[in-house]
């Protein structure tokens, strides 16, 4: 085990997966609400079909990896771990983390989307600041909640910026 993911090892917190659950939850359903009110429903069908294909294909790499690895989440080697958490799938299945994925999908795929929209807005950093920012507050949450080892978020990290940069791009007209 590397030494950065040693540190995660016991972890337990079901405040901060709640805390996950809630921003990933934000992250997915915002940019379809401000989308829509961004763009005035002028082509936020497009968006929206794009947005949600980078989701699936995000999902979809995410649960290939977790299968294909089937590596023990930090949690198990923590005491006071209920039950039901101890013997969920998630608990055994650590490496990618799927929230992280998610997150990192979500918020590059919408920045990309606002900057194809607002090319010259200053307000294109502040989405992609925001939106980023939320998306690695994700990733630290599930550490802390004792689902992820820092290497399972970095791996969510990248596989969801990649997918959340190149599908939407693939869907673009220079």
């Amino acid at each position: 085990m590397l030494p950065i993911d040693r540190a995660s090892l016991g972890n337990y917190s079901p405040s901060a997966h709640n805390g996950a659950n809630v921003i990933v939850a934000t992250l997915v359903l915002a940019p379809l609400v401000i989308d829509a009110v961004d763009s005035r429903l002028h082509g936020y069908l497009e968006d929206t079909v794009v947005f949600l294909q980078t989701l699936v294909a995000t999902q979809g790499v995410t649960q290939l990896t977790k299968s294909a690895v089937d590596r023990p989440a930090p949690l198990l080697y923590a005491p006071n771990v209920a039950q039901a958490d101890y013997e969920s799938a998630d608990a055994h299945r650590s490496f990618i983390s799927g929230h992280t994925s998610t997150s990192f999908t979500a918020a590059t795929a919408y920045s990309v989307t606002f900057w194809k929209r607002h090319p010259t807005s200053p307000l294109r950093f502040v989405v992609l600041g925001t939106s980023e920012l939320a998306a690695f507050a994700v990733g630290l949450l599930k550490i802390k909640a004792g689902y992820h080892y820092a290497t399972d978020v970095a791996g969510g990290a990248l596989v969801g910026s990649a997918l959340g940069l190149l599908l939407p791009l693939m869907h673009t007209t220079w």
